[in-house]
């Protein structure tokens, strides 16, 4: 066998080899990544549901508000009509 056909197989089992390492550690390291990407965006996770859930009742109350300013006009509208 020729040198380049042994250095290309020896090129070959060493990439493997990197590669199993790497993903060994991937693996070992994945679960402490997780841990700190949750630690890291929790708070504002957090602080956006808590936008949402802010407008979402700021948008319900000004439809009841509307609602009943609409259902009070209305009745107002139907008193007068009836007085005349």
């Amino acid at each position: 066998m020729s040198f380049f056909k042994k250095h290309k197989k020896f090129k070959m089992q060493t990439s493997t080899v990197t590669a199993i390492f790497e993903d060994q550690i991937i693996s070992e390291m994945m679960p402490i990544v997780i841990e700190k990407i949750n630690i890291a965006i929790e708070p504002i996770i957090r602080e956006t549901l808590k936008q949402i859930i802010d407008e979402n009742i700021t948008h319900e109350t000004m439809k009841l508000s509307e609602k009943s300013f609409t259902e009070l006009w209305e009745n107002e509208e139907d008193k007068i009509w009836d007085e005349y």
